[in-house]
């Protein structure tokens, strides 16, 4: 069957990518059901819960996409969510415990569900290709194999791989990372039977795919296919950069996300130290881990800010000369094409999505280490010239990576292996 005829079903905890791929298929006509556990519609539930005092509204409120409005959408009832929530807290299940319960019963539901429904399995008029994202996945791939349905992983991270490297890093800093704050041994096997269920494992890098594939899973079943982000703003923000900076009109630099090892913040505070007698002011914008926090002491130049709600985001990225993320791994970091959207240009390392050009729309980093970030900031204050034209070309650079060519990528995977 071709990508031409085939449908396909999309099962997902939570927003993540804001629901771009099923949103994509649905607007090819292509969308059999989305599965998903809260699904909070114009005058559900969900919805009327978010106008309650005391919500997390905009949590809520997120977990709805109006490209979906006519697509077939498969969700929880709010029975099923409290219901697990509140076993969870009985029997104090906390932690990884809480993430890998949740994670099952969504799966174990979401099988069910669409085999009752007749989407999947003997009932199903014709059998659709199966998308699920990683750690929530096994029970879907399982049935979703069984009826013969090509199946595709959406990997989340860069696995197993990533939590060593992490452990690592954190030992090269002193620190002693907490056993119980790394997944147990079976939440890497079930991954493992996910992947082995899988005919393709979907990765948003390069870097994803290489550390997915020292894991253990075969190459050939690896497709690198890159975050949709679609920026709806029709105002671009215009930029103006100074001749030169100054004490009182330093370099604006912009952190956004959880600040902590593996993000390579450290790295970042130990550079910021080294350069109090430049004019450089660095911005953090989101949670930082207690080791972070310790470094923030001392450091007159580096503003922390603990909680932005998202309707100022945009805010801080209007604020901010630059986009740093001196990160050690991700798997895409969709913060990339936000701030590339908002005409900032990027500095970033080699482990994550490839979205910067290096000298065009920003710079990468050499290595995560405080003298390759001093050094790079030392460079753009020395030469801010540069900054304007790297700006200017920043949102033709975010454009490019569109829901569009996401399905493009998905359903070629499945064509070129014959699926």
């Amino acid at each position: 069957m071709s990508s031409f005829e085939r449908g396909w079903i999309v099962c997902q905890i939570g927003a993540r990518e804001h629901y771009a791929l099923a949103a994509a298929l649905h607007e090819r006509r292509r969308l059999a059901a989305l599965c998903t556990d809260i699904w909070a519609a114009p005058g559900t539930f969900w919805d009327t819960t978010a106008s309650l005092p005391g919500t997390r509204a905009a949590q809520l409120r997120g977990r709805y996409e109006g490209r979906l409005a006519t697509a077939r959408v498969v969700a929880q009832s709010p029975s099923r969510v409290v219901a697990g929530a509140l076993s969870d807290r009985l029997t104090a299940a906390k932690g990884w415990t809480t993430h890998m319960r949740s994670n099952r019963r969504f799966g174990s539901w979401a099988a069910r569900r669409l085999i009752a429904l007749g989407l999947l399995g003997p009932k199903a008029v014709r059998q659709p290709a199966v998308f699920a994202y990683s750690y929530g996945a096994l029970e879907i791939l399982q049935v979703a194999r069984q009826a013969g349905c090509p199946t595709v992983l959406g990997q989340i991270d860069p696995g197993p791989e990533e939590d060593e490297l992490v452990a690592k890093i954190a030992a090269r800093h002193g620190l002693a990372r907490d056993a119980s704050g790394r997944p147990p041994a079976q939440y890497w096997d079930r991954w493992r039977t996910e992947c082995a269920l899988a005919d393709v494992v979907l990765v948003n890098s390069r870097w994803s795919a290489d550390l997915v594939a020292q894991a253990g899973v075969d190459p050939k079943k690896i497709q690198v296919c890159p975050l949709a982000y679609e920026h709806h703003d029709a105002t671009q923000p215009i930029r103006q950069y100074p001749k030169s900076f100054s004490p009182d009109r330093p370099l604006r630099v912009l952190f956004l996300g959880q600040a902590g090892v593996r993000k390579g913040t450290l790295e970042l505070l130990e550079a910021m130290s080294r350069l109090k007698d430049v004019p450089v002011h660095l911005t953090i914008v989101g949670p930082a881990e207690r080791p972070v926090l310790s470094r923030l002491v001392g450091l007159p130049q580096v503003d922390w800010k603990p909680q932005v709600p998202r309707s100022q985001v945009s805010a801080c990225y209007q604020d901010a000369d630059v986009f740093i993320l001196p990160t050690h791994s991700d798997g895409f970091a969709l913060t990339q094409l936000e701030a590339q959207a908002q005409a900032l240009p990027l500095i970033a390392s080699r482990f994550c999505g490839d979205v910067v050009q290096d000298g065009d729309s920003g710079y990468l980093l050499e290595a995560v280490s405080p003298d390759a970030i001093a050094a790079m900031l030392r460079r753009i204050i020395a030469y801010p010239c540069a900054l304007q034209a790297m700006s200017d070309r920043a949102p033709l650079r975010a454009s490019a990576f569109t829901s569009a060519r996401a399905v493009d990528i998905l359903e070629g995977a499945l064509d070129v292996r014959g699926l």
